[in-house]
């Protein structure tokens, strides 16, 4: 696809100088076969050098509109915020432990035997074993699903509190 100079040429800068800081529109358009041309000879998009006087007095002001067009097509650089999961993900992630499974297949041929052996003639609590065996299943996945949900709720605040202070910083 190019390579290093394929890139360079693609995204119309310079791997030495990187984008110039005056840029405002990006002018033109660089074909595929263009970009792959590129590392095959050495024409490369060149920038105007900048000497470092220009270069402090760019950074100290900021240009309106500046990168336009790399920010109209490429967006802003960052990561899009996490979305946190659902409840029943949650839960569905607390009760995938083979443990839990276990004692789930468990509990069904307790709840299964107590119920024959209730209605053959047996005694009438024999099914009570495989409730609480459900039972108990029951509550280690909302626990560990409620544990799980205020965890993500906890994070997402982390989240929107980290990038609040790095916008603040970055801004300064």
């Amino acid at each position: 696809m190019g390579g290093l100079k394929g890139m360079e040429k693609g995204l119309r800068t310079s791997i030495t100088a990187g984008l110039s800081g005056d840029e405002v529109r990006v002018d033109g358009k660089v074909t595929f076969e263009d970009a792959v041309d590129a590392s095959r000879k050495d024409s490369t998009f060149h920038q105007t050098p900048v000497n470092e006087d220009d270069t402090t007095v760019a950074a100290q002001k900021e240009v309106k509109g500046q990168f336009e067009d790399r920010l109209r097509v490429f967006k802003d650089n960052r990561l899009p915020e996490r979305k946190a999961d659902g409840i029943l993900t949650l839960i569905w992630r607390a009760y995938n432990d083979k443990i839990l499974i276990l004692l789930t297949i468990a509990a069904v041929i307790s709840l299964v035997l107590g119920i024959y052996e209730s209605v053959s003639g047996g005694s009438g609590v024999d099914w009570v074993e495989g409730v609480a065996i459900c039972v108990a299943i029951l509550i280690v996945v909302t626990v560990g699903a409620a544990n799980d949900w205020q965890k993500e709720r906890q994070f997402v605040k982390l989240n929107k509190r980290v990038s609040t202070v790095t916008a603040v910083y970055n801004h300064d």
